[in-house]
């Protein structure tokens, strides 16, 4: 990490001149365009765990460095230090709430579509009735008023439904398609109903959420650079010794 290519084949040939690093033959650098490649090779009677071990401890090839994880939790007003775990259920939690925000948002449009959609159709049903409104009337507004009328019990259309039908032209409103607006209107109730569930079902929201994981990672996902393994403790002369059967041999004099 942080690490500069030339600072650290320097180091190591110092170390194998001053013979503190023991079994090196040569040491090289095949870097290409492709990536970074430092290719050490070892003496024959050299262990290449032990050399290893020896790189680890005396060169910067392994370094150790710390991380404060800060941020502000909540409201965004609490300063908070973080675990990894702490800062993931954080960010799942931002999710689940995302989510249902804007299920909510979406479905007061959807609603507000499929209201329109029945004027439409209700207009549909009636429409001489219609027509004959909005031709007899002295101006929109009183157009209008006709068509919210609550004693119109054929049509009582709402003030957004009334507004959708006079903003259509005669010939537009003469042409509307019956089947079109049905599908549409079916459409629109699937979309309420879904919408609905992610608002109510919380494991509606994990599915999803699970669903937008998987999309983003084909899209913008890549390699990891890294991997994350087992620390594995530091090793001495001891530990590369095998282990056999021995036979050990005490005299009297000791």
């Amino acid at each position: 990490y942080q690490l500069n290519k030339s600072a650290l084949l320097e180091k190591t040939a110092n170390l194998v001149n001053e013979k503190k690093i023991d079994g090196v033959s040569d040491l090289r650098d095949e870097s290409d365009r492709d990536g970074i490649r430092i290719v050490i090779e070892l003496k024959r009677d050299a262990v290449p765990a032990v050399v290893l071990n020896n790189l680890f401890k005396k060169t910067s090839l392994q370094t150790t460095f710390s991380g404060n994880f800060l941020a502000l939790m909540g409201s965004g007003t609490k300063p908070t230090r973080f675990t990894l775990r702490m800062a993931l259920e954080c960010f799942l939690d931002y999710r689940f709430t995302t989510i249902r925000r804007r299920s909510s948002f979406e479905l007061d449009k959807v609603e507000s579509r499929a209201h329109i959609v029945d004027g439409l159709l209700t207009a549909l049903q009636s429409i001489d009735k219609v027509i004959e409104i909005i031709r007899s009337a002295s101006d929109q507004g009183a157009a209008k008023e006709a068509l919210t009328d609550p004693s119109n019990k054929s049509l009582a259309l709402s003030t957004g439904q009334a507004d959708s039908v006079l903003k259509m032209q005669l010939g537009s409103l003469t042409r509307l398609n019956k089947d079109k607006l049905t599908d549409e209107k079916e459409s629109l109730m699937k979309s309420i109903a879904e919408l609905q569930n992610l608002l109510n079902v919380d494991t509606a929201v994990r599915t999803l959420m699970k669903k937008e994981f998987k999309e983003m990672h084909e899209k913008f996902g890549t390699p990891r650079k890294t991997t994350i393994e087992v620390e594995q403790d530091e090793l001495n002369d001891m530990d590369l010794v095998e282990n056999s059967r021995s036979v050990i041999i005490v005299t009297r004099s000791g």
